[in-house]
């Protein structure tokens, strides 16, 4: 019998009741069944009556033939909702940016139909068919993917839903999608750019200044406020960087590698950045004719025009050539003029120096035989021999 004490009493049915939803939308069944060696209360609905008093005589019988005894990898959970609910209470749990969050969400989305998959059903030789299916897609949203699915299914055996993850034996794959060598000037190529870029009227050249001659990302030029120059002690302090994300621009505030970095600036770079600022005292220091935030986007269509419109590069040499290319330039005259690695590391903001050391790998060998030669002079000339 149905009891009612008070307002505040959760009401309660007897097995097999059937009633109106508090909506008034619909009816919910309640009936008791067995389910691992528990007497358990399970709830159903349905539009009428009749189907859930259906649905309540499936769940009888499934109790009487123990079909509903359960174990943790038997439990049917699609990896798309699980994924979901996932990143969404990690986002708020930890804090992580809004941006971040949308990201994976994209590349759960990236991931199709396979994203609607039970989990469970999810095993290696699947999972590796599937990057097989989409190897040709880049090599970014290859490893974006690789590393959500791999979060989700260690959260799905912490949550006892599978017992190993099958992902554990996999390799990344390689993307089959050519990857573009972004390379850096030549001296002659830079030469003839920053001629165009001091005496031309070209859209953001002092962004592509600022890059060439400090090696910061563009996007971490396009974030710069005016409180991030100290002209007094020629220092300027890189916090933010500027993305781009469904459209929109968004500041972050850090940088790629979350590793912030302060530069000291040469005598000219300081007076040329005290130019940009002009009276400015705060906000931004770079910002488009409509007084907006400037993309990388928008710096790299204004770049490839002007590397074109002056015919600046050299046909015949190899790489992509793109506004990230000036922070190439820079890094590569730095190791050219016989400086190390360890301190351009620090000056780009890379995270390791294996990262460093990956990319600038031929600018250094190419000029070990120059420091080699340097080094022995300095220990002739010091009567350090060996014989």
């Amino acid at each position: 019998m149905a009891t009612k004490d008070n307002k505040n009493c959760t009401r309660s049915y007897g097995n097999g009741s059937i009633y109106p939803k508090s909506n008034g939308k619909g009816f919910i069944g309640e009936v008791f069944v067995t389910i691992d060696g528990q007497k358990k209360r399970k709830k159903v609905s349905g539009k009428n009556k009749s189907i859930v008093r259906s649905k309540i005589k499936e769940l009888q019988i499934q109790s009487e033939a123990g079909l509903l005894d359960t174990k943790p990898e038997e439990k049917s959970v699609v990896f798309y909702d699980f994924a979901i609910d996932f990143i969404e209470r990690r986002a708020k749990l930890k804090g992580i940016e809004e941006t971040s969050e949308k990201r994976d969400i994209y590349s759960l989305k990236k991931m199709g139909d396979f994203a609607n998959l039970y989990i469970q059903d999810m095993n290696e030789d699947r999972i590796e068919r599937f990057f097989l299916e989409n190897i040709s897609i880049s090599q970014s949203y290859i490893s974006k993917i690789f590393q959500l699915m791999n979060r989700v299914f260690n959260e799905a055996i912490r949550k006892q839903i599978i017992s190993e993850n099958p992902m554990r034996w996999l390799e990344k794959p390689k993307s089959a999608k050519p990857t573009k060598i972004i390379r850096a000037l030549t001296v002659t190529e830079e030469q003839r750019l920053l001629e165009v870029l001091k005496t031309e009227d070209i859209l953001y050249a002092p962004q592509m200044l600022l890059s060439l001659f400090t090696g910061c990302r563009m996007g971490e030029v396009n974030a710069l406020e005016v409180r991030d120059f100290d002209a007094k002690n020629k220092v300027l302090r890189i916090r933010k960087t500027v993305s781009e994300d469904n459209g929109g621009v968004t500041i972050h505030y850090h940088t790629k590698t979350y590793h912030n970095r302060d530069l000291s600036l040469s005598d000219d770079v300081a007076e040329f950045l005290s130019a940009c600022t002009g009276d400015k005292k705060d906000g931004f220091i770079f910002l488009s004719s409509a007084g907006t935030i400037v993309s990388t986007s928008q710096v790299n269509t204004e770049f490839k025009k002007v590397l074109e419109k002056y015919d600046i590069l050299d046909k015949s040499l190899d790489g992509d050539v793109t506004c990230h290319s000036c922070r190439h330039t820079y890094a590569t005259r730095f190791l050219e003029s016989g400086s190390g690695v360890k301190v351009l590391q620090s000056l780009l903001g890379h995270s390791e120096i294996k990262i460093t050391l990956g990319v600038y790998c031929d600018v250094q060998d190419s000029f070990k035989q120059a420091q080699l030669d340097t080094s022995n002079k300095y220990l002739e000339k010091n009567n350090l021999s060996i014989m």
